[in-house]
């Protein structure tokens, strides 16, 4: 099999989609197994024939054609600090994860993948009921990777110490305007925000 190094990848990625990735794309897909590094240690390669599929399968949308929550997604890890819900008396546990692992090679149960990705949020309580009320897509996204296991509906809103995480339905992800995936434009700053679509 071909392998790509670092600056093909980078190249060939420019070449046929027009989004140019910065140094830390490629590292933070291939540490949450969306890629695979063939390489060995500081050097990368990539199988071209896996990114031709790649590329097919996550098209670049510089801007979606919808308003969505969006958070930004590294590999998955256990939190130094679980997750309560704050709701019930004792409070209950609602996530011991954080991040996304495309294969779920750590064997988690599909709601705790789900909650790795819908929970915390230092937003506000309005922004947050927003999402809700409005029937808002939560999207995932790595470097402005999203798949379809990244995107949930929120249903409702849950009280996390000093956030907000939703409730969502884990057998109900993707989105029928991204099908089986995309590249998005991620602007730098917080984590998570309501990006609100330009394209009406």
């Amino acid at each position: 099999m071909p392998l790509l190094t670092s600056s093909d990848f980078a190249r060939i990625v420019a070449d046929r989609t027009g989004y140019h990735p910065d140094k830390h794309f490629l590292p933070a897909l291939t540490a949450t197994g969306i890629l695979t590094d063939h390489g060995t240690g500081a050097h990368r390669r990539i199988d071209a024939d896996e990114l031709a599929e790649f590329l097919t399968c996550y098209p670049y949308r510089p801007v979606l054609p919808f308003d969505y929550l969006q958070v930004s997604l590294g590999p998955i890890g256990e939190r130094t600090d679980p997750l309560y819900d704050v709701r019930s008396l004792p409070p209950t546990l609602f996530s011991r994860y954080a991040g996304y692992d495309h294969h779920n090679t750590a064997g988690l149960t599909a709601t705790e993948r789900a909650r790795a990705i819908v929970a915390v949020w230092k937003t506000g309580a309005a922004k947050a009921a927003e999402v809700v009320e409005r029937g808002l897509p939560l999207i995932g996204v790595v470097k402005g990777v999203m798949t379809p296991e990244t995107i949930y509906w929120p249903r409702a809103v849950i009280r996390l110490g000093d956030g907000y995480g939703f409730d969502v339905d884990v057998e109900h992800r993707g989105h029928d305007e991204i099908g089986t995936g995309a590249i998005t434009t991620v602007r730098g700053g917080a984590p998570w925000e309501l990006v609100r679509s330009t394209a009406r």
